[in-house]
Parts: C-alpha cells; sequence; structure tokens
C-alpha cells in the first residue's frame, strides 16, 4: 500500500487536510496543555490547603486540650467543691443530693465559660468516701468500687503523676457510661498533708470536635473557586 493513497487528491480535500493540521491540531494541543495546568495548580492548591488545615486543627487541637487541662485547677480553687469533697455527706442523703448538685453545677459553670465554650469536655470525680460526681448523663448507675479498681484510678489515689493524655475507648461497656472515645487525663486534688482525697478525670470528645472543625468538601466557598480560577487565567497568560 502505497503512501500517496492517503494524500488527498482534489483540492478540497487537500485545504480540509491544511486546515486540520494548521489550526484544528495546534488548537487541541494547546488546550490539553492548558488542561493539565489547571488540574496541576488544582491538585498543587488543594494539597496546599489540606496542609494549612491539618497544621491549624493540630494547634486548635493542642489548645483545647492544654486549657482542659488548666479547668483542673478551677475545681481545685475552688473551696466549696473542695469542702464537698472533702467531707461529703452520707449517700442518699437530702445534704448529700445537695452537694452533688453543687459540684455539677461547678462543671456546668466551666463548660459554659470562656474558656471551654462547648460540650466537648467531660469531668468525672471521685472522692474517697465512694461518691461518684459527673458533668455528664452516664447511661448507666457509676459505681465507686468498679470505678476505683481501674489502674490509673488508683495509681492517682496513690499519688502518682499521670499528666499526660490518653485515649480511652466510650461505648455500652465503658465504666464511665459514656459513649464516645475520649482522650483522657487523671489528677489527683491534695489536702495541706499532700493526701490525694480525690481524683479527677477530665476526658475531651476528639471525634466531635474534629467534625465540628473540618468543614465539609460541599460547603467550598465560591470566592475558593474565582480565585483558583484567577490563577490559572494569569498562568495562562
Amino acid at each position: 500500500m502505497k503512501l500517496r493513497h492517503f494524500i488527498p487528491q482534489t483540492l478540497k480535500y487537500k485545504l480540509f487536510l491544511a486546515f486540520l493540521l494548521v489550526i484544528l491540531l495546534p488548537i487541541i494541543i494547546l488546550n490539553m496543555t492548558h488542561v493539565q495546568k489547571f488540574e496541576a495548580l488544582m491538585r498543587e492548591q488543594v494539597s496546599s490547603q489540606n496542609l494549612e488545615q491539618t497544621t491549624t486543627i493540630t494547634s486548635s487541637l493542642g489548645s483545647l486540650l492544654s486549657v482542659s487541662e488548666k479547668t483542673f485547677t478551677l475545681i481545685e480553687q475552688d473551696s466549696f467543691v473542695t469542702a464537698i469533697l472533702r467531707n461529703p455527706e452520707a449517700g442518699g442523703s437530702y445534704a448529700s443530693f445537695q452537694q452533688r448538685q453543687k459540684i455539677e453545677e461547678k462543671f456546668n459553670a466551666i463548660n459554659n465559660s470562656v474558656f471551654i465554650a462547648n460540650s466537648y469536655v467531660y469531668y468525672t470525680v471521685l472522692d474517697a468516701e465512694d461518691h461518684v460526681y459527673t458533668s455528664y448523663g452516664p447511661t448507666h448507675i457509676l459505681s465507686h468500687a468498679a470505678l476505683s479498681a481501674i489502674p490509673v484510678i488508683q495509681d492517682a489515689f496513690l499519688g502518682k503523676s499521670l499528666s499526660k493524655w490518653q485515649l480511652e475507648e466510650g461505648g455500652l461497656t465503658s465504666a464511665f457510661g459514656i459513649q464516645p472515645s475520649l482522650l483522657t487525663m487523671y489528677k489527683g486534688l491534695r489536702d495541706e498533708n499532700n493526701r490525694v482525697y480525690a481524683v479527677v478525670r477530665i476526658g475531651v470528645d476528639y471525634q466531635s470536635w474534629l467534625r465540628s472543625a473540618i468543614p465539609s468538601p460541599c460547603a467550598a466557598k465560591p470566592n475558593e473557586y474565582v480565585r483558583l480560577g484567577a490563577d490559572w487565567k494569569q498562568g495562562r497568560e
């Protein structure tokens, strides 16, 4: 088969072939190049935004954990709360109910303060007299004996330093009667003789916090696409 068989013989087809080679083909190649540049710019933009978002979220979570840890000081310095924890009334009495209510009010005040201003932090307090206080409604009645048998709480009552965050699973089997998994820290309240008379468990619901901190992809701002298009247009020029 000879090559000349593929070469147009009439002027009409020669002009059509010239149009394809000289005009249409360069336009197609140029557009493909622009599309590739646009895709590369989009990938770069998304990568940059993801890195910036990750950095911001990591910093914000660190701030939340730091502030949550500092709220321990608010409990420690509240003379009314510490007086109750040192000398609680007998369980089941009206005075005991009032004391529990006062401590729960303190928890609510902390969560509604400018320090937290959200419901991502949960508090559980155990005193040395079989009382358990919470800032949330547990899924079942909490047992002081069962909670006191947890090694980390035993260590806290023994005065061992536990100033670090750790991950604890939630769910139906949680001894603390709470559904979400939490980042937790345990701290002991000490009297003037350095004796631990209560243990405070601070838990941060990091999963709910992350869901609120990370915007939905469907909620992208129109001006982001406008800016991206402007960058692409500038790149073309």
